[in-house]
C-alpha cells in the first residue's frame, strides 16, 4: 500500500549522507523482529509512534477500502461520479500536508499539531459512521454528511502526514544514524501491516454483518473511528522530544539570505525536475481503490471455501508489500547490485514507473476478458435486442437487425442498434403447424435492453412432452478475481522500487542541500493529488467503467 512520508522543517537528526547509507543486507525481517521483541536500540517513545501510525493507517485504509462501494451502492452515485469524488478525496488527503507542515513549523510544533489534528481526524470518522446509518425516511440519500466526514478525514490524515515520520526522527540522537535508517523501514512496515488488516477486515464488517437488513457500512466506518481513538490514546503517552520551534516556517531558511541559501534554492530546482513524472505514477497507483475495485465487481470472487469481496482485493497490495520488502532487501537488491542494474536511486525509480505502466497493460488484458464475457450496456441513443424462439419449430426473422432462421428453443445474441422503430417479419414457412407469417414494428429506446419472444398462440401440434429451456440474458461473472493478482504483483514491485527508493533519495538530498529541501523531502505528497485529478478526468469523459 502506497504511503508518502514527508518531513518538513528543521530537525535535530543525525547527519546521513547518501554515500554513508549502508548496502541493503537482507535483514528486513530481522529489524522488524527486533523491534517487536524490544531488542532494538529505539527510544521508548518510538514504540508509541509506530503503534500510533499502525492504528491511524488501519483507520485510513479501512475507510478507503469500502468508500467507492459506499458511494455507488448506498449514495447511488454513478461509477464516474463516484470515481471523481473518490479521487478528489485522495487529492485532499495528499494536498493538505503542506498546511500541516506550516502549522507544525510556525505555530504549534509537531507534537501538538499531530494531537489536535488527530482529534479532527477522529471526528471525521465518527461523522462517516453516523452518516452511514440507514435513514429514518425514504428518499434520495443525503450527501452532506459523507462530504463533511470526508473533508474532516482529508484534512486530518493530510495534516499529520508530514509530522509523524519527522517527529519519530526527532527521537534519535546524533549518534544513532543506523537506528534512524532502520526506523524508516519499520515505520513503512507498520503502515502496510495496518493496511493489510484493515483492507481485509473492513469489507467483512461491511458485507458479513447486517445493519437493518443491509450491508453494515456504519460498522465499516465505525471500526476506523475506534482505531483513531486508540491512536490518540497511544500518542498521548509519548514523552515529548521535538525539534526546535520557529515563529514562522520561513525561518528555517536562516536568519539571513546569503549566497549559500540562494545556491541551495538553485540546487533545489534541479532536484525538482525529476519529480515531473511523479503524478503519473500516483495517478495509476491510486486506481486500485477505484477502477480496479470496480473492475473486481465484474469478476467472480468465489473460491469454493470463501467468496472474495470486490473491495477486499485491495488487500493484495499491502500483503505483497510486507512479503516483498524483505525479499527485495534479502535477494533482489543484492542480485541487482551484483548485476549492476539498476543501482542508482533514479534508475530504480524509473524502473518502478515502468512497472506501474506494465501493471495497467495487464489490467487492460483482464478488462478485455471481462467485456468478452458480459453484455456491454448500450450507450446514449443506442439499444440492445435479441430474439428468442419458443415455438415448436424453426422461425425465420427478416429485419435490418437480423436475418435468418432461429431454431426451436434457441435465441440469438444481443444486437446493439441505434434507437428507433424497426419493422420485423416472422416467416413461418419453416413451420407448417403455425399460421401464416406475421409482421410487427418494435420500438427501441435509448439504453434499452430488449428481448423479442416468438411463441405459437394457437398451436395445432398435439404433444404430451414439455421441453423446458432456461434463457439467461446476463451471464454471471465468470472471470476469477484471482486474475487481478498479477497486476497487483507488478504494481507493488514498482511501488517498492519507486516509493521507498524515493524516500531514501529525498532524505539524502535533504541532508546535502540544507533546510530548504525539507519542503520537498517527500514530493509525492504534493504530486499525489495532481495524479488523482489526472485519473479523474478521463474517467468522467468515458462515462463508463474503465481500468
Amino acid at each position: 500500500m502506497a504511503e508518502t512520508i514527508a518531513t518538513y522543517g528543521s530537525t535535530d537528526k543525525p547527519d546521513v549522507n547518501e554515500s554513508d547509507v549502508p548496502k541493503i543486507s537482507g535483514k528486513g525481517w530481522g529489524r522488524v523482529k527486533k523491534f517487536v521483541s524490544g531488542e532494538s536500540n529505539f527510544p521508548k517513545s518510538v514504540f508509541y509512534i509506530i503503534g500510533t501510525e499502525f492504528c491511524e493507517r488501519f483507520s485510513y485504509y479501512g475507510m478507503r477500502a469500502v468508500l467507492v462501494l459506499y458511494l455507488t451502492n448506498v449514495l447511488l452515485l454513478e461509477d464516474s461520479r463516484a470515481t471523481a469524488l473518490y479521487h478528489i478525496f485522495i487529492m485532499l488527503c495528499y494536498f493538505t500536508p503542506m498546511f500541516g507542515a506550516m502549522i507544525a513549523d510556525g505555530l504549534l510544533g509537531k507534537y501538538r499539531t499531530i494531537m489536535y489534528i488527530s482529534l479532527l481526524y477522529m471526528a471525521g470518522n465518527i461523522v462517516m459512521c453516523l452518516s452511514a446509518l440507514p435513514p429514518q425516511t425514504t428518499g434520495q440519500p443525503e450527501l452532506i454528511g459523507p462530504l463533511v466526514g470526508l473533508i474532516l478525514i482529508g484534512f486530518g490524515t493530510g495534516g499529520i502526514k508530514p509530522c509523524v515520520s519527522a517527529f519519530g526522527g526527532d527521537q534519535f540522537s546524533s549518534d544513532q544514524a543506523k537506528s534512524l535508517q532502520q526506523f524508516f523501514s519499520v515505520f513503512y512496515f507498520a503502515i502496510n501491516a495496518g493496511s493489510v488488516l484493515s483492507t481485509f477486515i473492513t469489507p467483512v464488517f461491511r458485507h458479513d454483518v447486517q445493519c437493518f437488513d443491509h450491508d453494515c457500512y456504519a460498522l465499516a466506518f465505525g471500526v476506523p473511528a475506534v482505531l483513531m481513538f486508540i491512536a490518540c490514546a497511544l500518542y498521548k503517552k509519548i514523552s515529548v522530544k521535538s525539534g526546535e520551534s520557529k515563529q514562522h516556517w520561513l525561518d528555517w531558511a536562516g536568519d539571513e539570505f546569503d549566497s549559500n541559501v540562494l545556491q541551495d534554492i538553485k540546487d533545489l530546482y534541479h532536484v525538482l525536475k525529476m519529480y515531473i513524472l511523479l503524478p503519473f505514477f500516483w495517478a495509476l497507483f491510486d486506481q486500485q481503490g477505484s477502477r480496479w475495485t470496480l473492475q473486481a465487481e465484474h469478476m467472480d470472487g468465489n473460491l469454493g471455501f470463501y467468496t472474495i469481496k470486490p473491495d477486499q482485493m485491495q488487500v493484495m497490495n499491502p500483503v505483497l508489500i510486507i512479503i516483498m520488502i524483505p525479499l527485495f532487501e534479502g535477494a533482489i537488491y543484492p542480485l541487482m547490485n551484483r548485476l549492476n542494474v539498476p543501482t542508482r536511486p533514479l534508475a530504480r525509480m524509473c524502473t518502478g514507473m515502468l512497472l506501474g505502466g506494465l501493471a495497467f497493460v495487464l489490467a487492460g488484458v483482464i478488462q478485455l476478458r471481462i467485456e468478452g464475457s458480459e453484455i456491454l450496456a448500450p450507450g446514449d441513443a443506442q439499444a440492445a435486442v435479441k430474439f428468442i424462439n419458443t415455438s415448436p419449430c424453426p422461425i425465420g426473422v427478416e429485419s435490418s437487425i437480423f436475418n435468418g432462421p432461429i431454431q426451436y428453443a434457441n435465441d440469438t445474441e444481443h444486437f446493439t442498434v441505434p434507437e428507433g422503430d424497426y419493422d420485423v417479419r416472422f416467416d413461418s414457412s419453416y413451420c407448417p403447424v403455425i399460421k401464416p407469417s406475421r409482421s410487427l414494428t418494435i420500438a427501441l429506446q435509448s439504453k434499452e435492453i430488449a428481448s423479442v419472444i416468438i411463441y405459437a398462440k394457437d398451436n395445432r401440434l398435439k404433444s404430451r412432452t414439455v421441453k423446458m429451456v432456461v434463457y439467461v440474458d446476463v451471464e454471471p461473472n465468470s472471470v476469477s478475481m484471482l486474475w487481478q493478482i498479477p497486476q497487483y504483483l507488478v504494481i507493488t514491485a514498482g511501488e517498492i522500487l519507486f516509493s521507498i527508493t524515493g524516500l531514501e533519495f529525498s532524505y539524502s538530498q535533504e541532508d546535502q542541500m540544507g533546510d530548504v529541501t525539507q519542503l520537498i523531502s517527500k514530493p509525492e505528497d504534493e504530486t499525489t493529488p495532481l495524479g488523482g485529478e489526472m485519473e479523474e478526468l478521463p474517467g468522467d469523459t468515458e462515462g463508463q467503467q474503465g481500468l
